[in-house]
């Protein structure tokens, strides 16, 4: 049986990871596989988002990071562009439907929240990802604790584990959700995982 492109992507948001104008956080310490993540998400875009996207905007925030993995994507099916952030203006660069890559965030700058609280909505964002290296690095990192749909948290190292205990203690108020969330925390820790937590 053939299905045209269109219908070839899921519409039930519960069945597809990243649904519109969704705010995602990966965080992780270099070289544990963060761009690989987002590279696989891109290369199976009919799985992952909600809408088929034509385009994805990677804003590389480190000046010592290359795009390259990124622009190997670029086909028929998938415009790729790559510019760094003191390039990146979301008024000029954004459009409807597009899947936006924050890089290797240092700190949260004012077009980055500008992106997470107004562009991602009203200019119809399909997904937004920012990708750092430790939520506890800064301070103001922990904002996007509050401010995020879904955190992937890796359990390879102990920066998972950390953030995952924080997230147990000060966002749960049910016993019996934090002792679930224990459990799978255990579990993540054993078989180092990623998890993602919505």
């Amino acid at each position: 049986m053939e299905f045209e492109e269109e219908t070839s992507y899921a519409t039930d948001q519960y069945l597809v990871p990243f649904f519109l104008h969704s705010v995602n956080v990966i965080c992780s310490a270099t070289n544990s596989g963060k761009t690989t993540l987002l590279i696989n998400i891109l290369k199976h875009k009919e799985f992952c988002f909600v809408k088929p996207i034509k385009k994805a905007i990677i804003v590389l925030c480190n000046p010592q990071v290359s795009g390259e993995p990124y622009l190997e994507l670029a086909d028929d099916s998938l415009d790729i562009e790559v510019i760094y952030l003191e390039e990146f203006s979301p008024k000029d660069h954004l459009s409807s439907n597009v899947a936006l890559i924050f890089e290797d965030v240092p700190s949260l700058t004012k077009d980055i929240l500008d992106c997470i609280n107004v562009f991602a909505h009203h200019l119809n964002l399909a997904s937004l990802f920012i990708v750092c290296q430790s939520i506890f690095a800064e301070e103001e990192f922990k904002l996007l604790l509050s401010l995020a749909h879904r955190i992937f948290i890796y359990f390879s190292g102990t920066g998972g584990t950390k953030l995952a205990q924080h997230i147990r203690q000060f966002f749960f108020v049910n016993a019996e959700l934090k002792e679930y969330f224990k459990t799978i925390i255990s579990y993540a820790e054993r078989n180092k995982n990623i998890v993602l937590f919505e």
